[in-house]
């Protein structure tokens, strides 16, 4: 043995041990991934079924634009074309039957319960004289019946829910 004393001058620092690597991940990491795949997956999906159920909606919005630049007399199509939307929403098929007789009062608290903004109290009214007025009578409206009419209709179209 010798009998100097090693001095701090001499004293080396241990090399540190290599950086785990990146690559592959943990199976925690495999998880997570495989649970956000899973959950944008069913996302995409739900998104797609509500788009594809609001089809009815989009057709009836595009033809109510089309209603509205038309003459008078072809406009009558305008309460046909509420009632095509109802009877095509997909929650309501096993109700076609009631919803297609509904006429007066029962379709204006029709209309009414499913809208969540308040439709005026003669919509109905409205829609049934449109429907049966005489052309000669249509063409005495004002613009201003039409265009409260037309966005009533159009209200109604973008903001109704139909529940089961």
């Amino acid at each position: 043995m010798s009998s100097t004393a090693p001095s701090l001058r001499q004293l080396q620092e241990l090399p540190l041990p290599p950086l785990p690597p990146y690559w592959p991940p943990a199976w925690g990491w495999w998880v997570l991934l495989a649970l956000l795949l899973t959950a944008t997956a069913l996302l995409g999906l739900r998104r797609y079924r509500r788009w594809r159920g609001q089809q009815y909606r989009r057709e009836a919005l595009a033809q109510l634009d089309l209603l509205a630049r038309q003459a008078p007399e072809q406009r009558r199509e305008l309460a046909a074309l509420l009632k095509r939307c109802v009877l095509s929403v997909p929650t309501l098929h096993n109700r076609r039957a009631e919803i297609a007789t509904l006429k007066g009062p029962a379709w204006q608290e029709f209309l009414q319960r499913h809208c969540p903004t308040p439709l005026a109290p003669d919509f109905a009214t409205r829609l049934t004289q449109l429907a049966y007025a005489p052309a000669a009578q249509l063409q005495r409206w004002p613009q201003a019946n039409w265009d409260a009419l037309f966005a009533q209709a159009r209200l109604w179209l973008e903001a109704h829910h139909v529940a089961a």
